[in-house]
């Protein structure tokens, strides 16, 4: 988002250089929709070979921020000395929040459905089996009566191979407390062979626990998982409470555990 924050710049000093000098001979409002429609047009050009619509949506913010930007510095310049000061303030909180935390939020949105993994619509999951490497068959049934995180994940998916040092920290951390269950279940690709998931983490020496989670089809069914990794919270009596990162994830869990006392 470094790019956004400095092109808003760029824009809010390029109109007010455009007003300064032309304001006299062309109306300031015309002006302004040129400013628009030139900024709409270069980013739409730029985005014509993206065939696919998600790609667009995740640059929308730095497209709508380009937009402020030009909003703001019209506004600038026929304010008060004063509202100059308010409009400045404004902006770097602006810029601030999505540096640090707006086009997380909006990415988060875009590949879980929530702003900020919470899901608002809690409903208990319906009826699911995994199979542990001993070919047990885990049930719902099974994790009564404790949180449990589901960290989903496939062969083919590199972040989630990057994420697993992160799990198996947060595994050492609350492995001891009974109020936690941590899975990370593997999701079925056509081409992986029987057991491959826990060849995997026995090369690599992970100690958290892992499960068979049967095909993509049925992940998204059951609980959504509609990119990997997702990482799913189910509450003590079985109802999904988050859906998301698996950094927010376990700070969700964290901060439940702390408000009930576990």
């Amino acid at each position: 988002m470094t790019c956004a924050v400095i092109t808003y710049t760029l824009y809010f000093i390029f109109i007010i250089i455009i007003l300064t000098k032309y304001a006299s001979i062309i109306r300031p409002k015309w002006i302004l929709l040129a400013c628009l429609i030139g900024c709409s047009i270069i980013q739409v050009s730029s985005r014509i070979p993206m065939d696919v619509f998600i790609r667009r949506l995740i640059s929308l913010p730095d497209f709508l921020f380009h937009l402020f930007g030009i909003f703001m510095g019209y506004f600038f310049y026929f304010s008060s000395k004063y509202i100059r000061s308010g409009i400045v303030v404004i902006s770097i909180m602006c810029c601030t929040f999505l540096y640090f935390k707006g086009y997380d939020m909006w990415l988060h949105k875009l590949n879980f459905g929530t702003f900020k993994g919470i899901v608002q619509v809690k409903a208990e999951i319906p009826v699911f089996q995994f199979t542990d490497k001993d070919g047990n068959i885990i049930t719902r049934q099974d994790f009564t009566g404790k949180y449990v995180i589901f960290d989903f994940w496939n062969s083919g998916c590199g972040v989630c191979f990057q994420k697993f040092p992160k799990l198996e920290e947060q595994y050492l951390k609350h492995r001891s407390n009974d109020n936690i269950a941590i899975y990370a279940v593997n999701v079925k690709l056509p081409r992986d062979k029987e057991g491959v998931s826990f060849e995997i983490f026995s090369e690599r020496g992970y100690s958290f626990p892992t499960l068979q989670g049967g095909q993509q089809e049925e992940a998204k069914s059951i609980f959504g998982v509609d990119v990997y990794p997702t990482v799913i919270v189910l509450n003590p009596v079985g109802i999904m409470v988050f859906r998301g990162r698996m950094e927010a994830a376990f700070s969700f869990v964290e901060s439940e555990l702390k408000r009930k006392n576990l």
